[in-house]
Protein backbone atom coordinates (compact mmCIF):
# COMPACT_ATOMS: atom_id res chain seq x y z
CA UNK A 1 0.00 0.00 0.00
CA UNK A 2 1.29 3.77 -1.23
CA UNK A 3 0.97 7.18 -1.12
CA UNK A 4 -0.95 8.72 -4.45
CA UNK A 5 1.48 10.59 -6.53
CA UNK A 6 -0.14 13.92 -4.83
CA UNK A 7 1.04 13.00 -1.49
CA UNK A 8 4.53 12.34 -2.45
CA UNK A 9 6.26 15.65 -2.25
CA UNK A 10 7.91 17.50 0.61
CA UNK A 11 4.69 19.97 0.90
CA UNK A 12 2.34 17.08 1.21
CA UNK A 13 4.87 15.26 3.35
CA UNK A 14 4.83 18.07 5.86
CA UNK A 15 1.28 18.58 5.91
CA UNK A 16 1.18 14.77 6.95
CA UNK A 17 3.73 15.33 9.67
CA UNK A 18 1.64 18.22 10.88
CA UNK A 19 -1.79 16.41 10.86
CA UNK A 20 0.41 13.91 12.72
CA UNK A 21 1.28 15.81 15.05
CA UNK A 22 -2.10 17.54 16.02
CA UNK A 23 -3.71 13.77 16.07
CA UNK A 24 -0.90 13.27 18.92
CA UNK A 25 -1.98 15.71 21.15
CA UNK A 26 -5.44 15.22 20.78
CA UNK A 27 -4.62 11.85 22.00
CA UNK A 28 -2.32 13.55 24.87
CA UNK A 29 -5.52 15.72 25.55
CA UNK A 30 -8.21 13.05 25.92
CA UNK A 31 -5.65 10.87 27.98
CA UNK A 32 -5.02 13.62 30.73
CA UNK A 33 -8.92 14.48 30.43
CA UNK A 34 -9.93 10.67 30.68
CA UNK A 35 -7.61 10.53 33.59
CA UNK A 36 -9.15 13.39 35.83
CA UNK A 37 -12.28 11.92 35.12
CA UNK A 38 -11.23 8.26 36.53
CA UNK A 39 -9.40 10.68 39.23
CA UNK A 40 -12.64 12.67 40.33
CA UNK A 41 -14.80 9.68 39.88
CA UNK A 42 -12.67 7.47 42.54
CA UNK A 43 -12.57 10.73 44.88
CA UNK A 44 -16.52 10.81 44.49
CA UNK A 45 -17.05 7.57 45.32
CA UNK A 46 -14.55 7.90 48.49
CA UNK A 47 -16.66 10.46 49.55
CA UNK A 48 -20.16 8.85 48.93
CA UNK A 49 -18.71 6.12 50.64
CA UNK A 50 -18.07 8.22 53.65
CA UNK A 51 -21.15 9.76 53.84
CA UNK A 52 -23.15 6.59 53.50
CA UNK A 53 -20.82 5.26 56.66
CA UNK A 54 -21.62 8.49 58.58
CA UNK A 55 -25.27 7.60 57.61
CA UNK A 56 -25.21 4.18 59.39
CA UNK A 57 -23.12 5.19 62.32
CA UNK A 58 -26.21 7.21 63.08
CA UNK A 59 -28.60 4.69 62.12
CA UNK A 60 -27.05 2.40 64.36
CA UNK A 61 -26.30 4.85 67.30
CA UNK A 62 -30.30 5.89 67.39
CA UNK A 63 -31.25 1.94 67.59
CA UNK A 64 -29.18 1.99 70.63
CA UNK A 65 -30.63 4.42 72.60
Amino acid sequence: MGFSTALQGRAAHEALIVRQDAELRLMETMKRSIQMKAKCDKEYAIGLIAVAQQGLKIDRADEMQ
